[in-house]
């Protein structure tokens, strides 16, 4: 949705997009992993996923491609949600949990993220060589990363979920 708003310069303009794709929707799913067979034997011809995601599923999938939308000066973006850790204060064990956060954010763990899970690394400090990293930076190449302004997003959320809803007719 957030995605819809950014690309298509507004709301009301996502919100028509949105409504638009819905005679693409087989009913609801478990997961949008379960939606990548559906695409790749033709049944869909759009789901939605996560880059790492889909690149793990392409080799099992050979009809799936990704696709950034385009605005109206076709400039690609993808709105980037990053996977966080964090430690619960009085947490049992809270010195184990330290030493896993700071070995998962470790020069180390950070070089093999690309190649064991898909995913990228935080630190700026790391360039893997692998070759899931290739596919993923590769498959970035032209595509703006954005962030919203969550505090405007947690304003208007509940407002916004009632409207996809109607306009999806999911609800």
């Amino acid at each position: 949705m957030l995605q819809a708003f950014h690309s298509f310069g507004s709301k009301d303009a996502g919100f028509a997009y949105l409504g638009k794709l819905q005679a693409n929707n087989v009913g609801p799913s478990a997961s949008t992993g379960k939606l990548t067979a559906l695409v790749n034997k033709g049944e869909i011809y759009v789901a939605n996923g996560d880059l790492q995601m889909n690149l793990a599923q392409m080799e099992r999938n050979p009809n799936v491609k990704i696709f950034w939308p385009a605005n109206d000066k076709g400039e690609r973006s993808a709105l980037a949600i990053p996977y966080v850790i964090g430690l619960v204060q009085g947490a049992p064990q809270s010195e184990n949990g330290k030493k896993l956060i700071n070995f998962l954010l470790s020069k180390e763990a950070q070089t093999r993220v690309s190649e064991l899970s898909w995913g990228m690394p935080v630190r700026s400090d790391v360039t893997p060589s692998d070759e899931h990293y290739k596919a993923a930076t590769a498959a970035l190449e032209g595509v703006q990363s954005w962030q919203p302004n969550w505090d405007d997003v947690a304003v208007s959320l509940s407002t916004d979920i009632s409207r996809w809803h109607k306009v999806t007719e999911s609800e």
